[in-house]
């Protein structure tokens, strides 16, 4: 009996030993406050904030000027993506895509496209060493050999693109005004196929378990360059991941809500199978599993849209006249949860 109750004895002893050895607040992942960086823009001078979220809490001002000493840029930044030990930024007025450590926001290098008069639209990630990066209103899509830090290679499109999306092997860009998606294997390093989609594809993701391809159709006559007279509605089709072959093609009409003059500017699924595309007025939830269902969210003229599949997150941006909210809302109804309000307008953001 004498052994037992110092066994137990011992063990509250410990137990409160543990306890007292520190005062240190613990943060988990179930914390609600998460690190972003937050670009914004005043007009004349670029900034990357680094705040909690969605607290608001400033933890640096201007991330590059304080690890660079000076501004990263006096335009907007379109892109943040950040990929391994490394945080990509797209500046397209400025011709480049500036390349930052992710720990220490020192400048690793610059891609300048300012000789080829040509401005970076979006970049992604193949694998460990390559990216991908596409122009506005360049018929090229450009290899970036990430461990250094180079161009590798200039591929020839069959026309300009308007989005890109990696998947394992494949990069699949879509081609507009050619009615294409077109489909580049990164082993070769050469487009090995191209897919006829009419309606005019324009944005493209891949569903929750990497089965389907999911190409949004701006629809006849809306998107820069296409000058046509007639309109149609925009349109999603669904291709088969490993046969290339088109599943469906559905127009998309939702309940209560006209798009003949609308079309898809920003594109997200998120890991339950809904799909969430924002117009100038609108935002539109679509079933990735069945395509022909779609319903109307909201009226409004979302910014961005952010999705992070490894928690499953999705966040809205509105900008106001006075100031950006970014909002995180549930990915399967987009009903809104946590906002953070900033007194500056945001042209993009990205979790840490």
């Amino acid at each position: 009996m004498f052994m037992k109750v110092g066994n137990i004895a011992l063990l509250i002893s410990l137990f409160f030993l543990i306890l007292s050895c520190s005062e240190e607040k613990i943060i988990t992942e179930l914390s609600p406050d998460k690190n972003i960086l937050v670009a914004t823009y005043d007009g004349a001078v670029a900034k990357l904030s680094r705040l909690t979220f969605p607290n608001g809490e400033v933890i640096n001002n201007d991330v590059y000027s304080e690890a660079n000493g000076k501004p990263i840029s006096n335009n907007k930044i379109t892109q943040i993506a950040t990929y391994l030990q490394h945080i990509y930024i797209v500046i397209p007025e400025d011709y480049k895509v500036v390349v930052l450590d992710r720990t220490t926001f020192k400048l690793i290098t610059e891609f300048s496209f300012k000789e080829e008069n040509q401005k970076p639209r979006k970049l992604v990630f193949a694998n460990a060493t390559e990216a991908y990066l596409i122009f506005d209103d360049y018929d090229y899509v450009y290899l970036i050999d990430t461990y250094y830090n180079k161009i590798a290679r200039k591929i020839q499109l069959e026309g300009n693109a308007s989005d890109i999306l990696a998947v394992g092997n494949q990069v699949y860009i879509t081609i507009p005004l050619k009615n294409q998606l077109s489909i580049f294997d990164t082993r070769t390093h050469k487009v090995e196929s191209n897919i006829q989609i009419e309606n005019v594809p324009y944005l493209v993701q891949k569903n929750a378990d990497g089965s389907k391809i999911i190409v949004l159709c701006a629809g006849i006559g809306k998107i820069p360059g296409d000058f046509r007279e007639a309109i149609s509605y925009p349109s999603v089709v669904a291709i088969d991941f490993i046969t290339n072959s088109i599943l469906s093609t559905n127009e998309i009409k939702p309940p209560k809500v006209d798009l003949l003059k609308e079309y898809p500017k920003l594109f997200i699924i998120t890991n339950n199978d809904w799909g969430f595309f924002a117009t100038d007025k609108y935002l539109i939830r679509i079933d990735a599993k069945q395509t022909k269902y779609s319903s109307i969210i909201e009226e409004t003229g979302y910014s961005e849209l952010l999705h992070n599949n490894i928690y499953n997150e999705f966040y809205l941006l509105l900008n106001l006249n006075n100031q950006s909210l970014i909002h995180q809302v549930d990915p399967i109804l987009a009903k809104k949860k946590d906002k953070l309000t900033l007194n500056h307008y945001v042209t993009y953001f990205a979790l840490m």
